[in-house]
């Protein structure tokens, strides 16, 4: 079988494209925000020398991570399912980091990885070696200062900028083993592994907030206009 394999939650965006047992191209585009997904399909199956018609199913990085990004590889899946009935599979962001972790093998557990959840937050999971220690949940961004003080490995997309910009007035000086890790689409290939396709319709971001809107109030007639 022929997977089509996207990380698009990170400013790192990334497809590869896999058999069962083997890679055989990947394509990175870090070097601007815009996530140009067709330019990277068309160069990735270029360089695999697959057609497009040979693509069997489709991995989908569904976050916690760039909520625009994600929404545009569900979109393309979903478009493609359309077409083609292909088959679409959906992993975790932090089960992806892990295995990223775990490929660069120079990192000493327990590992927590942490991703951008915006508002001074991070969606956050630690993974103690053998299994997952906690669910995903938010920490505000001093929870984090206070894990790398105690020299807690922190891993994730730009937490390396981050800590960087905190000072180490911030830090206490501390010399927390801190290193920026990125997921690639090569790692949700793996990550797909024994997780069954899913109805596309269903994929949806993994976002950590409930949704919250305000109604708007109701209309008012003061003097012959409608407020």
């Amino acid at each position: 079988m022929i997977s089509l394999a996207f990380d698009f939650t990170s400013d790192r965006r990334s497809i590869a494209i896999a058999t069962s047992t083997k890679l055989l191209a990947e394509v990175v585009h870090a070097e601007t925000r815009e996530t140009p997904a067709f330019a990277l399909i068309e160069k990735v199956l270029t360089e695999a020398s697959v057609d497009r018609s040979q693509v069997q199913r489709l991995i989908i990085a569904i976050g916690p991570g760039s909520y625009t990004g994600i929404r545009i590889a569900i979109s393309v899946a979903q478009g493609w399912h359309l077409a083609t009935g292909v088959e679409v599979v959906p992993v975790d962001t932090f089960e992806a980091l892990r295995l990223a972790a775990t490929r660069e093998a120079r990192f000493r557990t327990p590992w927590t990885f942490a991703v951008d959840a915006q508002r001074n937050e991070f969606a956050t999971r630690t993974w103690t070696g053998s299994h997952w220690e906690t669910p995903v949940k938010l920490l505000e961004a001093s929870r984090l200062v206070e894990m790398l003080a105690n020299g807690q490995v922190l891993l994730g997309p730009e937490l390396g900028r981050w800590f960087r910009g905190l000072g180490d007035s911030h830090t206490g000086g501390a010399s927390a083993e801190m290193c920026e890790l990125y997921s690639s689409a090569r790692d949700s290939f793996n990550a797909a592994v024994g997780v069954n396709p899913v109805s596309p319709e269903l994929l949806t971001p993994i976002y950590l907030r409930k949704v919250e809107f305000v109604k708007s109030i109701p209309s008012r007639d003061l003097s012959g206009i409608t407020v």
